[in-house]
């Protein structure tokens, strides 16, 4: 059993590795064949490593249309990116990959609301994320409108320090750029930001899309970041740092629950952690969290009732995550949470009252939070696949499907350190590898369940998300996007020279 170090390096390094790696045999190359027409409907959202570059200094444009652009198809959906410092777009069928927008000196993923084909972004005009600003991508129209600056010429950061750390620029920027700054309300109307234009830290704003007003909630003297919008779209909860620190975790300064129609907030607790991770809502008003320190990692998961502020513990000890601002696996119908519990998690110097755990995956109802012992395998990578009603978890020993009631099947995996990816209908899942380590590159599609999956690709794969219409594969790889049709159609390369992406989203009208 391997053990691990949850010190935010050695998570990081963790997660990439259980994210990049696969194994396999050797695969077909990619080769050309035109896709054909897709309509509609549920989005699907896919993480992309990020690939540092050197910042260059690109004055913000209003808004271009650069060269080899193509009008974004009427109907939608669209799948939206950041690369090469600008967004780019791509129509459901495969048609009309191109750069929507100018380049900039640095620009964030697209954050896509539930609905109304619009999105949300950051960009920086300046080198070391100076001239940050919030923008709003609209589709079909493919105009973007700069919203707001993020910072003032008190809060900007520094030409000559840059975002040194332990300057205020790198604290402001770091709440705005680095961590979750942006969350759309539930019905798509609002966005949550994280800015810097009043005062002299990050604080939580709201932006109406019906109005064009802007609201700012938090006016504390922390930098908030990680806001995240309560089910009925009442309530807003955000973290505070009154430092970022130099890698071993926040100094945190609380946790606070912001109105936002009457813009009350409060105080729902001050953290002894060096970070607070929110996992989701078990009902409107009871959020899901854990904390994070340096020495053990995750730990002490329960639930916090921000009407009530009534807390219930579910796990105390410390558990595994993937990396450090990882939420849980939760299935929100069951109200089950399967945890992982590594050789330094169950550990006596990290366990719960010091008392040494067994490793391995357990399974927990959080309104009756007694554990049950699933199983003595470790996992790298788990998550809650809600089309499969199941947890599917990557092993030491192979991928495996775990039932709410702890029931476990193997899976045939071309992979074992990467969980599949299933398609919207849930008939079909797919595999994903880069060749990372020791482990094959390439992309598999199969039928759910103990199937055999096909090979589509041999090249290094890193990402990968189904059309919402389930009939194609998008994929990242060698500086290319491909497409390719269900149920293993030759993939077709849409656009070259697609650099530096970090996440890819569908945009639902």
């Amino acid at each position: 059993m391997r053990q691990r170090y949850p010190i935010y390096f050695a998570l990081a390094m963790i997660a990439l590795a259980a994210i990049l790696s696969a194994c396999g045999s050797h695969l077909p190359s990619p080769s050309p064949s035109k896709p054909t027409v897709t309509h509609d409907s549920q989005p699907d959202e896919i993480s992309l490593p990020i690939d540092a570059t050197t910042e260059i200094a690109i004055e913000q444009p209003e808004q271009i249309s650069p060269s080899g652009y193509t009008r974004p198809s009427p109907d939608g959906p669209w799948l939206a990116f950041a690369a090469n410092r600008a967004i780019w777009i791509a129509n459901a069928d495969g048609s009309g990959a191109s750069q929507l927008t100018g380049s900039f000196a640095a620009v964030t993923s697209p954050i896509a609301a539930p609905s109304g084909g619009t999105a949300a972004y950051i960009t920086a005009g300046r080198p070391n994320h100076g001239g940050l600003d919030l923008w709003i991508l609209n589709l079909p129209s493919g105009q973007s409108d700069r919203i707001t600056p993020l910072t003032s010429t008190n809060t900007e950061t520094n030409p000559g320090t840059g975002v040194a750390r332990g300057t205020p620029g790198f604290e402001i920027a770091h709440a705005i750029v680095e961590l979750p700054s942006l969350a759309w309300s539930p019905d798509g109307t609002r966005l949550a930001f994280i800015g810097a234009m009043d005062g002299q830290s990050a604080d939580l704003y709201v932006y109406s899309l019906s109005d064009g007003s802007i609201t700012r909630l938090g006016d504390d003297p922390s930098q908030d970041y990680r806001p995240i919008w309560s089910p009925d779209g009442q309530y807003i909860v955000y973290a505070g740092a009154s430092s970022f620190g130099t890698g071993a975790g926040y100094a945190m300064a609380g946790v606070w629950a912001a109105h936002a129609e009457s813009g009350e907030v409060r105080l729902l607790y001050q953290p002894e952690s060096s970070d607070e991770i929110f996992s989701g809502w078990t009902s409107q008003s009871v959020l899901l969290l854990h904390s994070w320190s340096a020495v053990c990692g995750a730990h002490n998961l329960r639930t916090i009732d921000i009407e009530t502020g009534k807390v219930t513990p579910i796990w105390p000890g410390t558990f595994f995550v993937q990396d450090a601002g990882s939420g849980v696996a939760y299935d929100p119908v069951s109200d089950t949470v399967l945890l992982v519990l590594d050789e330094h998690s169950a550990s006596s110097t990290c366990a719960i009252d010091g008392q040494a755990q067994k490793p391995g995956l357990y399974l927990i109802d959080i309104n009756r939070p007694k554990p049950m012992y699933v199983s003595d395998l470790l996992a790298d990578a788990h998550i809650w696949d809600s089309r499969q009603k199941a947890f599917l978890v990557c092993t030491e020993d192979g991928s495996i499907q775990v039932t709410t009631k702890g029931g476990i099947t193997y899976l045939i995996a071309p992979t074992f350190s990467t969980t599949p990816i299933t398609s919207p209908d849930g008939t079909e899942w797919l595999w994903i590898g880069s060749g990372f380590a020791y482990q094959p590159a390439g992309l598999w599609i199969g039928r759910v369940g103990r199937n055999k999956a096909s090979p589509v690709s041999d090249a290094s794969v890193y990402a990968a998300s189904w059309s919402p219409d389930s009939r194609r594969v998008f994929f990242f790889t060698d500086g290319k996007l491909y497409v390719t049709d269900r149920p293993a159609g030759d993939p077709v390369s849409l656009a070259d020279n697609i650099q530096h992406v970090d996440k890819a989203v569908w945009i639902i009208p």
